[in-house]
């Protein structure tokens, strides 16, 4: 039955019981007394409850989460200020490149540059002169269009491509050797240019880790000491901020604010964790959980007084000197994050494999070696190919290979060296004359250094 007939009928009753009522009347004390009346209207229909089964009643509730303090840290670094310093390969490799430049450019023309009867073209024509007439000006004497411009080889042991040669012979031509009434200055009159400051500054001299103008070509970190030893400096993170918020307020209430300095990014580089220590299920001491944000500084310097870490020392540390600092668990969460410059020196051992006998040389003698090398391959290319050797150096800043193309003759001149040389080996080079071009005679170790294409091909090359 529909609500409208259960209505109608109410309102027929109250009719017939008293007739002097109205319509109206009568539907409202039909209202008030329907049982429906005060039953509220349910426009959607509620989920049944899920009944509980035995089985989840008697399921035990949930662990505790780990005892953890969720901690932010900033890693602040000083970039490197200066270039790092070539290693003597490059350096001889460049050398080799600027003597190539002379050969291969046309000759130089004066007059474009320099014009007649003035001070400067004068200056020009006696600094042209003391070098016996090479152009260029820390080349030595060098002559790339006359008959012995093949001979651009420096021999082993010359001094001539070092940075030290290099920056004297630029200084020396930096002199005015004339003055502006076009006058000729005499040797006892000349001006001496003065040397760029050395990179080695006082704080290197006398061991100071607290200044940042120290290792200007390495990349410096911040660490702080707390009584746990030495550490970078990180807080616990508060509910109301985010991790790079938490790691600016970590550093600037640690080192203070006279730093200017700036977060490279809103991700983590690393990160450290520390368990807790628990004893008959009792945590003595909370883990950590330390997430590191990269920062650089811009100036300034830090500052530990009146800190709320407790922290009493900072240091402006290497990469090498903070795995001596730092705790061994706690460098090996952040090593990842810094950068491998190392000093542009290598060791036997990185030529050599540990287990082998270390010649008494310097590995000096690869860097003279290069362009012997390369002039033997332009100097063969004319001439058909037997064999194809790719010479390896390890230990360098790079990996650099050189494919050298040799006639058949200068290969096995080559193999015949390296038969009699055997495994143990010393390095030794000279030039000989061979179906007219200038082939190198090369006693190497075979297992390190040269190897066949067919040994590459085959997998046995120890590099893989």
């Amino acid at each position: 039955m529909t609500a409208s007939s259960r209505g109608g009928r109410a309102i027929q009753a109250v009719l017939s019981t008293s007739p002097n009522l109205c319509a109206r009347c009568a539907s409202s004390v039909a209202a008030k007394a329907s049982p429906f009346a005060r039953i509220p209207a349910r426009l959607y229909s509620d989920a049944s409850p899920a009944a509980t089964t035995g089985s989840d009643a008697a399921r035990p509730p949930p662990p505790p989460p780990p005892p953890y303090d969720v901690r932010s840290g900033m890693i602040l670094t000083r970039p490197p200020l200066v270039t790092r310093e070539l290693h003597p390969f490059e350096n001889s490799f460049f050398f080799y490149q600027k003597r190539l430049e002379e050969r291969l450019n046309t000759p130089f023309i004066t007059g474009i540059y320099y014009k007649p009867d003035t001070a400067r073209r004068l200056d020009w024509n006696i600094k042209v002169q003391d070098r016996q007439g090479t152009v260029a000006k820390e080349l030595g004497v060098y002559n790339g269009k006359s008959s012995k411009a093949w001979d651009d080889e420096l021999r082993v042991g010359d001094e001539l491509s070092s940075q030290q040669s290099i920056v004297k012979a630029l200084l020396k031509d930096a002199e005015a050797r004339v003055s502006d009434d076009a006058e000729v200055i005499g040797a006892a009159d000349i001006v001496p240019i003065d040397p760029p400051v050395s990179r080695v500054t006082e704080a290197d001299k006398t061991g100071d880790v607290r200044r940042l103008d120290r290792q200007l070509d390495r990349t410096l970190y911040l660490v702080v000491k707390s009584e746990e030893g030495w550490v970078f400096p990180a807080d616990v993170i508060p509910q109301d901020q985010n991790l790079h918020e938490s790691a600016k307020r970590a550093l600037d209430e640690a080192a203070g604010v006279n730093m200017n300095t700036w977060v490279v990014g809103r991700v983590p580089v690393a990160h450290v964790v520390t368990q807790p220590v628990v004893k008959d299920g009792t945590v003595e001491k909370k883990g950590q959980k330390t997430f590191f944000l990269k920062g650089r500084i811009m100036a300034g310097q830090a500052d530990l007084k009146d800190n709320r870490f407790g922290y009493t020392d900072f240091k402006w540390l290497t990469r090498e000197e903070l795995e001596k600092e730092l705790s061994p668990e706690y460098f090996r969460g952040v090593r990842n994050m810094m950068a491998d410059r190392p000093r542009s020196s290598i060791r036997d051992d990185a030529v050599y494999p540990p287990n082998s006998q270390s010649p008494s040389h310097t590995p000096q003698v690869f860097a003279d070696l290069l362009p012997r090398l390369i002039h033997l391959a332009l100097h063969g290319a004319d001439l058909a190919p037997d064999k194809v050797y790719v010479l390896v150096v390890r230990g360098l800043p790079t990996h650099i290979s050189i494919h050298l193309q040799l006639s058949r003759v200068a290969s096995h001149l080559l193999d015949e060296l390296l038969a009699a040389d055997g495994a143990k080996g010393v390095i030794d080079s000279r030039s000989q004359k061979l179906c007219g071009m200038t082939a190198i005679s090369l006693r190497l170790r075979a297992d390190t250094m040269v190897h066949s294409t067919q040994e590459l091909h085959s997998g046995t090359h120890p590099s893989g």
